[in-house]
């Protein structure tokens, strides 16, 4: 998890000094065009790495080149598949949304050349194989491409003066390199247990479940950006550019915690599948599963409210020094994000216990109770309290989803 928290702090760092380089328009419009990839892409990914989790790990595990490529070609599918079509997503929102991202006509066309990075996006399959390796390390420094390539090509911004079209083509530059490098990372990884790629396809007759847990995931994963990303744009296009970027500012801090949650979801799942089959198949291993959940959970818990204390006493201090006076206002915004991220890492066994429990559509369901609290009270309580606002009905949200997959998984775990 180490390569994930450098890469947090590095996109705080970035965005700061994108925030100091770019007045608050500017700096939100650049947001806005970056998000709305986000976006995109999560309209049109299935979350592969998942599936090959869940139906490749035993193959895997048993050198099963023939029974972890059938796996393989599935997700394979679905990634050139999701590839293609989010690529033409964001040429189409790049030519008839200009207007509502606050672009000018010199600028649609740097943001349709992130239809170009989104064209590789499909890496699902690649970080799965990752993940059943237990290269969790590259997957962790694989998190920082993105933000060096960003700190670098605003290091060259300041040199030459380039303004908010050069920023732009860096974030799409930045985008391309994170999806090629973790393809090479991916397909290296198989190379070295000694398999081989296989072609793409959309069949997995080895179970006709996996078309249920895709969908399901793909549900969930999307119940998550909306709230993450959408509700940017949601800002952006209510209260304007200006503050779309405050949001995201507040959001990057909080990703400090919120990212690590990825990587802390990814690296227990396959533990706690292994641990459960053996449970429904000779009654052992309940115990180590209970064990841990309860210790990850206790120790992240630890960790989160230690970073939510900090930033509550010293949010408008951190946020004047890192990006400017004018962003002070969203001190409040930012704490109580920074709440929701302490909650969702203190949580962040819970998703995939229920996973390896076979409670995916059950988890789903939960996830959509808090995105409604969420959207509710994000519409409730923008007109009153502002941005701050936004930031209680995400902690609010994110407690309820806790508390539900608890009762959840304490009800399965008993049964």
């Amino acid at each position: 998890m180490g390569g994930r928290a450098v890469a947090g702090v590095l996109s705080v760092v970035v965005l700061a000094l994108a925030a100091r380089a770019l007045d608050a328009e500017a700096f939100g419009v650049l947001v806005l065009v970056h998000t709305a990839a986000v976006v995109v892409r999560g309209l049109f990914n299935f979350k592969p790495s998942d599936t090959v989790v869940r139906y490749g790990v035993a193959a895997f595990d048993q050198s099963d080149g023939e029974g972890f490529g059938r796996v393989l070609s599935f997700t394979l599918g679905l990634d050139l598949i999701c590839g293609i079509a989010s690529a033409l997503a964001m040429l189409l929102v790049a030519l008839f949304a200009a207007e509502w991202l606050g672009l000018s006509e010199a600028l649609v066309g740097p943001a349709a050349l992130y239809a170009v990075a989104l064209l590789v996006s499909g890496t699902g399959s690649a970080r799965g194989v990752l993940r059943v390796a237990d290269r969790f390390d590259a997957i962790s420094l694989q998190q920082t491409v993105a933000p060096v390539v960003r700190l670098l090509g605003i290091g060259l911004a300041a040199a030459f003066g380039w303004g908010l079209t050069e920023f732009v083509l860096i974030w799409v530059a930045a985008s391309l390199a994170e999806y090629l490098n973790m393809l090479r990372l991916g397909w290296r990884e198989l190379r070295r247990h000694g398999m081989k790629l296989v072609r793409p396809s959309l069949s997995y007759r080895a179970d006709d479940r996996v078309w249920g847990f895709v969908w399901t995931v793909y549900w969930q994963s999307n119940l998550e950006m909306a709230q993450r990303h959408g509700l940017i744009l949601l800002a952006g296009a209510v209260l304007g550019p200006a503050a779309a970027g405050m949001f995201r500012i507040a959001r990057e801090f909080a990703d400090v915690l919120a990212k690590p949650v990825v990587v802390v979801r990814q690296a227990v799942f396959p533990d706690l599948a292994r641990l459960w089959q053996q449970h429904v198949e000779d009654g052992s291993g309940t115990s180590e599963f209970r064990r841990l959940c309860v210790r990850l959970g206790l120790l992240s818990a630890l960790v989160a409210a230690l970073v939510v204390g900090a930033i509550a006493i010293y949010g408008a201090l951190l946020l004047e020094l890192l990006v400017g006076d004018s962003y002070v206002y969203g001190a409040g915004l930012l704490t109580w994000l920074m709440l929701a991220a302490a909650i969702d890492f203190g949580s962040a066994s819970l998703r995939p216990a229920a996973y390896a429990m076979g409670f995916a559509a059950r988890a789903l369901h939960i996830q959509l109770v808090g995105a409604a609290v969420n959207v509710v009270l994000f519409a409730a309580l923008l007109p009153l309290l502002g941005l701050t606002g936004i930031g209680i009905a995400a902690a609010a949200a994110s407690m309820t989803v806790v508390a539900a997959m608890a009762w959840l998984l304490a009800k399965g775990a008993g049964s």
